[in-house]
Formats: C-alpha cells, sequence, structure tokens
C-alpha cells in the first residue's frame, strides 16, 4: 500500500552546495582523546553526498586552547552525514585569511574583514 505521506526525494549536494561555494567544516567526534580539526575550502567538486575542498586544515592546540592552521594549502574529500557540520561561507571570505580568536568560551572565526562566526558548541573546548 502506498503511503500517504511520501517521503521526499533529498540529494544534498544538488539543493545546498555548489561547485565553488565555501565551507567551513567541524567533526563532530564523541571522543574526547581524538585529535579536533576544522576545515575551510572551497568546493572543486560534487558527487552524491561527496564533496571535494581545496582549503586549509586547523588543528586543535591543547595548550594555547585554539586551533592553529596548517600554512600549506590542501584538499578533501568528505562525506556530508551527521558527523560534521558544515558552514556555508559567504563569496567575500577570505579562506586564506582566516584565523581562530578565543572570546571565553567562544570561538571566533573571522578573516580580519566583515566575516565572522562565533562557535560555542564545536569549538573544541
Amino acid at each position: 500500500m502506498a503511503s500517504l505521506n511520501p517521503v521526499p526525494t533529498y540529494t544534498a549536494t544538488s539543493a545546498a552546495i555548489a561547485a565553488g561555494d565555501k565551507l567551513y567544516v567541524t567533526e563532530i567526534t564523541g571522543d574526547p582523546g581524538a585529535r579536533r580539526h576544522h576545515f575551510a575550502g572551497e568546493v572543486t567538486g560534487l558527487s552524491g553526498d561527496i564533496v571535494r575542498l581545496a582549503g586549509y586544515e586547523f588543528v586543535y592546540d591543547e595548550p594555547s586552547g585554539n586551533f592553529e592552521r596548517k600554512p600549506w594549502m590542501s584538499e578533501r574529500i568528505l562525506r556530508l552525514d551527521n558527523a560534521m557540520v558544515f558552514y556555508v561561507l559567504p563569496d567575500d571570505c577570505v579562506v586564506e585569511n582566516l584565523v581562530h580568536e578565543r572570546n571565553g568560551q567562544e570561538l571566533v572565526i573571522t578573516d580580519g574583514g566583515s566575516f565572522r562566526l562565533v562557535d560555542t558548541k564545536y569549538s573544541g573546548r
């Protein structure tokens, strides 16, 4: 018997993300001892629920309580799933200039210009 309320078909990449978009990605881990890192970059490819990004990795530094950017650009291939949080950055955000600053328990991510993201939930502390 057919359902009265059919489940809509949804392809995350076709509706939510496009090549050229800039994303900031945080990984959610249940293991407090796991390496914590974030990634910011530009979408260079899409396939189903897989996204390819070119950008910069930010690794959590325990002594400073902050995320430090690795100095080299790299590429990541990530699956769009519930183990990550994807923030869509504005077109004018300069990914190369992104830094993390602490404001109490808040993690402030900014490019030094008009972009500013306050992250309290996935800040690493």
